[in-house]
């Protein structure tokens, strides 16, 4: 059960549009990949209403490419690999619960004091400190 983001991958873009409203055409460079995913209007048009109502959509393998044993997915919050085995209906609660994870990863690290903030103890005070406590742990008296 392994999901992995592709790197760089937070929009997918659009290499090419050729033709004309209906008529279409929109091929799609998959960044750090070697895909071209390549797509009418109307097939477009279905991916991005899927994309809204569901979060997630399966992109097909190009044609000609030899099946890897992994799908990729297109969120919301960007590509993910994930095993060929995993149901559409997983994918999407664990790519969600990995964003959830590195959000609050980022806000503890926003929230931590850095080494800057900390008031400097001055030297004598250390001293003293040291002399009370007879060069042991507080904690565990070592």
């Amino acid at each position: 059960m392994t999901v992995r983001k592709v790197a760089g991958s937070k929009n997918v873009r659009i290499v090419k549009k050729s033709g004309w409203w209906i008529f279409s055409t929109y091929i799609f460079d998959v960044p750090g990949t070697r895909w071209m995913v390549e797509m009418d209007h109307a097939e477009y048009q279905r991916v991005l209403d899927e994309l809204a109502q569901q979060g997630a959509i399966l992109l097909q393998e190009p044609y000609g490419q030899p099946k890897r044993g992994r799908n990729l997915w297109w969120t919301n919050d960007g590509l993910f690999w994930a095993d060929a085995d995993l149901p559409k209906e997983e994918v999407l609660p664990i790519i969600q619960d990995r964003q959830r994870k590195h959000q609050a990863r980022l806000d503890r690290l926003r929230r931590a004091p850095s080494a800057r903030q900390r008031e400097h103890i001055p030297r004598d005070v250390q001293a003293l400190v040291w002399k009370r406590d007879n060069g042991r742990c507080v904690r565990c008296g070592v």
